[in-house]
């Protein structure tokens, strides 16, 4: 297919209802399959010359999430294409004629930086974490980053996910609030295996991170992993408190030192009132 007729077909579709995009100053010129079609606020560093960053994924703070909250953290210009769920990949392939899209496996999230396109959410927070330098900066805490950002994303299979689906499937049946009461039940077992891991993470690291005395994409990662879980409301902040006090200050002095994500935080809302199952 010639290229102008190509690009032409893409940014209709990319005007469609299936993706809404952002982008922050300076922003970055169109793709082959890809057309600028608004600005985000919440990333309010400017810098004069920034490599050029996108992220793809759902609309919904889920797996995808806590990539978005690197560039976030660190105030890095990106442009931030948001498909709806569940049909806004394959809409996005079909637009890109398949050949030409980066997302391989099928799967998001996806970043594409200086002409590659990085998959699997450990690859990118590892890829996008190094490059912003939120990583230890030898091989041993490097290595120890991964390890904890892959434990992050079991923790995440586990609890997260392990109570997200129960509580919004019961809120149907039983509404809200029995939902999460069942579900703090039926999850105990694995919320205090995760929960207690990363308690003694922190307590045995003796600092105020887990890999070393600065914010790592390790750190993000279970931060989200935490701060989504909690969203939730099966566990609450005051049962973190109460039973692992080490994550629950982590959990605060994430936010507190880190005002990009934090105010970015307080206007998306929790996961659930983002996804838009609660008011």
């Amino acid at each position: 297919m010639h290229a102008a007729v190509k690009a032409s077909r893409v940014a209709r579709v990319l005007a469609s209802s299936f993706v809404h995009r952002k982008s922050v100053e300076p922003s970055r010129p169109a793709s082959t399959y890809a057309s600028k079609v608004g600005k985000a606020s919440y990333a309010t560093v400017a810098m004069a010359s920034v490599p050029d960053w996108r992220v793809l994924y759902f609309d919904a703070p889920t797996r995808g999430e806590q990539v978005r909250l690197l560039f976030v953290a660190t105030g890095t210009p990106f442009e931030d294409v948001r498909f709806k769920f569940p049909g806004g990949i394959k809409a996005f392939q079909q637009a890109t004629m398949s050949d030409d899209s980066p997302l391989a496996f099928d799967q998001v999230p996806c970043v594409e930086h200086d002409g590659q396109a990085i998959v699997q959410t450990v690859a990118c927070m590892q890829y996008v974490g190094t490059q912003l330098g939120l990583t230890a900066g030898t091989p041993a805490g490097d290595s120890q980053a991964l390890s904890l950002a892959l434990g992050a994303e079991e923790a995440r299979n586990a609890v997260f996910y392990g109570t997200l689906i129960p509580v919004i499937i019961l809120k149907y049946l039983m509404g809200i609030t029995l939902a999460r009461a069942v579900t703090r039940w039926w999850r105990r077992g694995r919320y205090e295996r995760w929960m207690g891991y990363f308690e003694r993470l922190l307590r045995i690291r003796a600092g105020p991170y887990f890999v070393c005395d600065k914010l790592t994409y390790a750190d993000v990662a279970i931060f989200d992993f935490l701060q989504g879980t909690l969203d939730v409301g099966a566990y609450t902040a005051a049962d973190l408190h109460k039973d692992y006090p080490l994550l629950s200050v982590f959990v605060t002095r994430v936010r507190t030192t880190t005002p990009h994500l934090n105010a970015y935080l307080d206007k998306r809302g929790p996961v659930l009132k983002a996804m838009g199952f609660e008011k």
